[in-house]
């Protein structure tokens, strides 16, 4: 989940929709035989896949705040 919200990044007259990341839902990995894969990722990965989202839907414009 995610929320939404007016920005001005401090310049006058230049609004736009910042995103904040909430909650990713589970993500399961299996291997080829349908397996669990173990979780190998940490918080570190998690703030930067985090990041890459956010900036995706702030470039495309996919939201915004009302």
């Amino acid at each position: 989940s995610y929320e939404a919200h007016k920005d001005e990044n401090g310049a006058a007259n230049y609004g736009f929709t910042a995103v904040e990341i909430k909650e990713l839902g589970q993500i399961k990995v299996f291997d080829e035989k349908g397996n669990p894969y173990r979780d190998f990722t940490d918080q570190l990965d998690h703030r930067n896949i985090n990041n890459l989202l956010i900036g995706f839907i702030e470039r495309n414009r996919l939201v915004e705040a009302v």
